[in-house]
Parts: structure tokens; C-alpha cells; sequence
């Protein structure tokens, strides 16, 4: 239920500039990242990063795309410079993609990971690719899915960031999240959706 509404106006760039950069590890293209959000501020307005196995992949699927770069990297930043942005810490980014790729591996080996995501705001999609010659994850990507939740909460973070729960994981919020916690959405949803006409089954389970 909507109460209200504020439309904010910026008004369109002049100039925009944009520039793929890669970096030899997480680390340094995070704090390449912090550096030019001091030094670029409100003119920063995209920073996008992606690993070097979007890139074979993309590669692999698309032969006919040049890399525009002399040399490959660990990571890659996609910058982008304009009039107008906002400056929000971006989290520990490469501590997470490591220690993800850490449970990844204990869990299905060889499995090969392709995080990217939006440097600015700390959201990573950590997207999964199943062990090169296979076509699954082996029965195993709901015990991936929830070690990397854990992660994600243990470290300050969510699981959920800009996609919501929906209907998919609404489960993994019932083993990761307190059971007040999901008690007070369920009371929520039911005080403005009494009858459950509205998304049914999004956010918490349809019959509680």
C-alpha cells in the first residue's frame, strides 16, 4: 500500500564518460572503487564490477566480441562518469566474494563462480555455474544458497538486496532470519492483506 510519493529531479548530464578497467584481485579494484568515490563524487554515476569468468564466458558464447583491453584481470570495473550520483559505502565486497568462493568449493568442488554487481551499493550477484562437463549442482544448491546467506547476514549484509524475497526464498528467510522477525512480517502482510489477494506466497509463506 502506497501512502505517498516523492518524485526527485536531477537534470541530465551534459557529458558522460565511461571506462572498462581490470585488476589483477578483488582487493585492489575495491579500493580503486574507494578511490574514486572520494575523488569523482557526485560525477560517479555507474560502477559495475564482474570476474574474469563472465568474461570467458561471454567470450566463449560471443567469439565475435574483442576485448577492448591489452591484457586480462582478475576483475573488472566498469566506470562510468556523469553529472549526477550518490555516494553509499560499498561493504566488504571482496572479503565476501572470497570467503563465498571458499564455502562454495567445500561444498561442490571445481563448482565456478561469476560474481558482479554494483560496486557502489555493496549488492553482488553472486551467480554460479555448475563444474565445467556437468549439468547440475549435484542436489546441492539449496545447502550453497543458505551457506551463502549465512555469509551474507554474518557479515552485515543480506541476502536479499535489491530482488527482495519473493516467493523463492522466503523459506531461506525462515532458517536465517529470527522467528520474531518473520512473525512481525507475517502479522504485517496480514494487517494490510487481510484477505491474501496481493502477491500471495511473496514475502511469507501464502498460509501463514
Amino acid at each position: 500500500m502506497v501512502t505517498r510519493a516523492v518524485l526527485r529531479l536531477f537534470p541530465a548530464p551534459k557529458q558522460r564518460a565511461t571506462a572498462l578497467l581490470a585488476f589483477p584481485d578483488l582487493a585492489s579494484m575495491v579500493a580503486f572503487g574507494t578511490f574514486l568515490r572520494e575523488e569523482a563524487g557526485e560525477f560517479l554515476s555507474g560502477l559495475e564490477f564482474f570476474s574474469e569468468l563472465g568474461m570467458s564466458l561471454l567470450s566463449k558464447h560471443l567469439p565475435e566480441l574483442v576485448l577492448p583491453l591489452e591484457t586480462h584481470g582478475a576483475a573488472y570495473l566498469l566506470v562510468e562518469l556523469a553529472s549526477s550520483s550518490r555516494h553509499v559505502p560499498p561493504g566488504a565486497i571482496a572479503r565476501f566474494v572470497e570467503a563465498g568462493a571458499a564455502l562454495c568449493e567445500g561444498i561442490l568442488p571445481d563448482v565456478r563462480i561469476n560474481p558482479f554487481g554494483h560496486l557502489g551499493d555493496g549488492n553482488i550477484h553472486y551467480n554460479l555455474s555448475p563444474p565445467e562437463g556437468r549439468d547440475g549442482f549435484d542436489g546441492k544448491g539449496p545447502h550453497i544458497g543458505e551457506a551463502l546467506a549465512r555469509l551474507a547476514t554474518g557479515m552485515g549484509g543480506s541476502f536479499a538486496a535489491e530482488h527482495g524475497l519473493g516467493r523463492t526464498k522466503t523459506a531461506l528467510a525462515d532458517a536465517i532470519r529470527s522467528p520474531e522477525e518473520r512473525a512481525l512480517m507475517a502479522r504485517l502482510k496480514a494487517a494490510m492483506d487481510p484477505s491474501g489477494t496481493m502477491n500471495p506466497g511473496v514475502l511469507v509463506d501464502a498460509a501463514e
